[in-house]
């Protein structure tokens, strides 16, 4: 699968050492936070450093030189007691502080959950709940001092007044409790439309972003078991979802580019797009809302001659014949509606997460990437009767069989997945040649017993 336009992500192995000796050094002096690492790692099955938010330390002992030949750039914007570094790859954001400490900051879903499941006792948190930045110490041995952060839709260091608090607790109860189903989805997508266009009028896009996606993952994991069993081994510590990748959509060729304007009403930007290949007959388009730390792939049927078009601009005609996607949609629905989500990918220690999923009876499918940059794989999908009027329309428009509508209306066929990914060297992009593969694999005609 080729990528359509410049996004050519690369691989920074001495900035990933760099930083693994860094936060090491930091875990050597503050016990507490090596005990952490270690029951994070161990009951999650995740790896602590992809829950680091964020690294302070003291502006001379890590020299502004040595983090521009790594890669990082200096960003004036973000709000902070010093200079914040930032890098285009994979990795957590450092500030340079004017004084001596070091500070370690583990980025989590809800920090008074975090405190009571970890017994911590007291701990002031400074900042409104729901606000965009709040901060709790956690602990502090001579010079490092760990802290837990919980974001809404900000890169800020510092914890400013915040004024939105209400319209935003507003905006996420809208979002969770929002009537998913339709007449058509195209009447729901208008109805999303409006909704979106309504909170952005009384909050900043990125805190709509948050807000939008925090209720899209708690529907998704409501539909999901592998999700259910992995975000339970994540909250026996409180972590919630804070180690989120990218959450994945699927979307009709009639109402993908209005998908597309939605995420964009909400400040994400266009990344990269993919196209798959004759064969595959599906393309892609990553975007990013970077104040909020959010990454969506949108998945999209398309035909051997949209290879090379700017795909989401252009209005998409119907096929003569259905794809994977466009057939998983007519089954299920849009996925920012009734379907919800068709997986989210989370941050693991890749065969570990897969080891410990096993022993609970989650069965992992065989990676679609392998490589030291990059590892990914599936877990057995979630299977979901479709509803029948939906199958209906389906064998009534002849893109279906008969017997096929039976069996699946019968047994059910691929519905969600939870998708388990590590990231090395600071990869931030996809394994494009193999997700043709394993998009292939989950069609499902074939999954259900029918179909080459």
């Amino acid at each position: 699968m080729a990528a359509m336009n410049d996004w050519d992500w690369q691989l920074y192995p001495k900035t990933e050492t760099f930083l693994s000796g860094l936060v090491r050094s930091f875990l050597d002096v503050n016990c507490f936070a090596d005990h952490l690492r270690g029951d994070i790692e161990g009951f999650s099955s995740t790896r602590f450093i992809d829950w680091v938010d964020s690294m302070e330390a003291p502006d001379g002992t890590v020299r502004k030189e040595d983090l521009l030949k790594l890669g990082y750039v200096r960003e004036p914007k973000i709000s902070a007691a010093g200079d914040v570094y930032l890098h285009p790859g994979a990795f957590f954001p450092i500030l340079l502080r004017a004084d001596n400490m070091y500070r370690l900051s583990i980025k989590v879903e809800d920090l008074e959950r975090f405190s009571v499941t970890n017994y911590l006792g007291y701990r002031k948190i400074d900042g409104e709940r729901n606000g965009p930045l709040r901060s709790v110490e956690l602990n502090r041995e001579e010079d490092c001092t760990l802290c837990a952060v919980e974001r809404h839709g900000t890169r800020s260091f510092n914890i400013d007044p915040t004024f939105d608090v209400e319209e935003y607790t507003k905006a996420l109860n809208i979002l969770s409790s929002r009537n998913r189903a339709f007449q058509n989805d195209m009447e729901g997508i208008e109805n999303l439309k409006d909704n979106i266009a309504a909170l952005t009028d009384i909050l900043t896009r990125p805190r709509v972003a948050d807000a939008f996606f925090r209720a899209e993952r708690a529907y998704w994991q409501s539909k999901n078991h592998a999700g259910e069993v992995q975000n339970s081994r994540q909250e026996v510590l409180g972590l919630g979802w804070g180690n989120h990748d990218h959450h994945t959509f699927r979307c009709s060729r009639e109402n993908f580019g209005k998908v597309i304007a939605i995420f964009e009403e909400m400040g994400l930007t266009r990344r990269e797009r993919f196209f798959a290949g004759t064969e595959a007959g599906w393309g892609a388009q990553v975007m990013e809302q970077s104040d909020s730390g959010l990454v969506v792939f949108a998945d999209v049927d398309l035909g051997p001659k949209e290879a090379h078009t700017d795909f989401v601009d252009h209005e998409l005609e119907p096929l003569e014949k259905m794809g994977t996607v466009g057939l998983w949609v007519g089954l299920h629905g849009e996925s920012v509606l009734d379907a919800g989500m068709h997986h989210l990918a989370v941050g693991s220690n890749f065969k570990g997460m897969r080891e410990a999923l096993e022993a609970r009876e989650v069965v992992s499918m065989n990676p679609f990437s392998n490589f030291d940059f990059l590892k990914q794989s599936f877990t057995e999908a979630e299977r979901w009767i479709p509803p029948k009027e939906r199958v209906k329309r389906l064998v009534e428009a002849k893109l279906i069989p008969d017997m096929q509508a039976s069996k699946f209306l019968e047994h059910g066929t691929v519905g969600s997945h939870l998708e388990i990914i590590q990231r090395n060297s600071g990869f931030k992009g996809f394994n494009q040649s193999s997700v043709s593969a394993i998009i292939r694999m989950t069609d499902p005609m074939k999954r259900s017993g029918i179909g080459a």
